[in-house]
């Protein structure tokens, strides 16, 4: 195997489970674990993290509401990972955060690949941006939902797809109730329970794919919870796991099969 390059570095993440992506990290002299998270905005750490890797006075105070959390402030040093490798981003500080959340601003700035494989989930990380980007706009991918054209959330913070049930209706999808509902709690404090859809066919790829020519990927046989409210259809790691995200500094995210 042909060693990577300093314009090409791999991070390998510390545990792989079936629908979670973790990073390890260190934050001064305190060993982190980040949940690789596609669907924030922003990356974010606990205080008592920072405290307890004493980095208090490399904390920028602007309070201000990130994610529907209050934050206290911008933390100025990076994230070290293996291999020596530095993450650079805005990386907020909040008391209400309960684990630490590596969000789009860091994965665009570094221009990264995401490798969610079974074998070995990775992080290759690229040449570093130009600059730190102050917002991240959520990007949205076309797919198709048993032929009909969607827009999704490429989300690897969220364990299950989602599905808001007006959409449901809209592609004319089957519901079946749940045997155990899964319960979602949203930053703003209410709870939702879930049915999910069975069966339903999932193809990414570009959009002349979506027109009926080759080139498109199908996932055959994933549940898509629905969730009652008006949203957005969300993809989490029951499907992303099959599949590379790469991350360009114009905050373009590309997917593309595993093998």
């Amino acid at each position: 195997m042909q060693k990577p390059s300093a314009a090409e570095r791999m991070v390998e993440l510390v545990r792989w489970a079936r629908r979670r992506l973790l990073l390890p990290a260190t934050l001064g002299t305190r060993e982190v674990v980040f949940k690789v998270d596609t669907g924030a905005s922003c990356s974010l750490v606990p205080w008592d993290d920072v405290q307890k890797g004493g980095l208090e006075d490399l904390v920028d105070l602007q309070p201000a509401k990130v994610g529907g959390l209050q934050v206290c402030g911008i933390l100025r040093a990076p994230l070290m990972c293996k291999r020596s490798i530095a993450l650079w981003g805005l990386i907020y500080v909040s008391g209400e955060c309960k684990e630490p959340l590596l969000g789009l601003d860091v994965l665009f700035n570094h221009r990264c690949s995401l490798v969610p494989s079974r074998s070995l989930p990775h992080l290759v990380v690229r040449e570093m941006a130009c600059r730190v980007p102050r917002s991240v706009p959520l990007t949205r991918h076309p797919v198709t939902l048993n032929g009909h054209p969607a827009d999704a959330f490429l989300d690897t913070g969220a364990s299950h797809s989602l599905i808001p049930l007006d959409l449901v209706h809209a592609l004319g999808l089957t519901v079946v109730q749940r045997q155990r509902a899964v319960t979602l709690f949203f930053t703003d404090g209410s709870e939702d329970s879930t049915e999910y859809v069975p069966h339903v066919c999932i193809c990414l790829g570009p959009q002349e794919a979506l027109q009926g020519e080759r080139g498109g990927w199908e996932v055959r046989g994933r549940e898509l919870d629905v969730y009652g409210r008006h949203g957005d259809l969300i993809l989490g790691m029951n499907v992303l796991r099959k599949f590379r995200m790469a991350f360009h500094e114009d905050y373009r995210m590309e997917m593309s099969p595993l093998h």
